[in-house]
């Protein structure tokens, strides 16, 4: 018998192209994702079977690419046809195929804005931090409403530069009394959430080893 995989609760937008609802961490089990940007994960598929009735789509396992994993559930598949050439996509990029210890473009525009709008004390403590997260983790920053930016994949830290009172607003996962950062006055944020700010040299180590905590309590990581 072939396996094949099931996809339900399906949408068909047109010929060839569906939504449907998937989280990112059911996406990533599809299979290695190509790039990891914005808030839409689009996969790939290689004769899918549609059944309208059912709202349902079955795929052989081998035939699915996974092109991007976004940060909601928000998922468009993608029937790509008959595939005649090895589907490693070269002109797409993959943040997996970047070596750790590197900053991609969207951390570079993270920097470039730190440096304009902080005083250089807080940017230089900026691009350590990020320095010593990406030697850990792959990715980058994506920016979103009101200066903040986000770790793409896993959204285990948002970044925001606040000029105003010159300091770096962070917001990781997990509860204030998870984590030992005596340095820091962390706060609760949203459900599952907590916040803190970066103004001082006193408040790096901390701010890192809060971080990378938050990091590993994320999915994938």
């Amino acid at each position: 018998m072939v396996l094949r995989i099931l996809i339900q609760s399906v949408e068909d937008a047109q010929m060839g192209l569906w939504t449907t609802k998937l989280t990112p961490g059911e996406v990533r089990r599809l299979g290695d994702a190509k790039a990891s940007l914005g808030t839409r994960s689009v996969i790939g598929l290689e004769g899918p079977e549609f059944d309208g009735a059912a709202k349902s789509l079955s795929v052989s396992p081998d035939k699915i690419v996974v092109l991007n994993v976004g940060s909601l559930d928000d998922t468009v598949l993608l029937d790509l046809g008959q595939l005649d050439a090895p589907r490693s996509a070269d002109w797409l990029h993959r943040v997996d195929d970047e070596p750790k210890g590197t900053t991609t473009g969207g951390d570079q525009a993270f920097l470039e804005d730190c440096m304009r709008l902080l005083n250089p004390t807080l940017a230089t403590i900026a691009e350590r931090l990020l320095t010593e997260i990406r030697r850990c983790y792959r990715g980058q920053l994506h920016e979103g409403t009101q200066r903040r930016w986000v770790n793409y994949p896993g959204n285990f830290v948002v970044m925001a530069i606040q000029n105003r009172d010159q300091s770096l607003a962070v917001y990781v996962k997990g509860r204030p009394e998870e984590f030992d950062a005596p340095t820091l006055d962390i706060r609760p944020d949203r459900q599952g959430y907590s916040r803190f700010k970066v103004q001082t040299e006193t408040h790096f180590f901390d701010a890192l080893r809060v971080i990378l905590a938050s990091a590993r309590r994320s999915e994938g990581y």
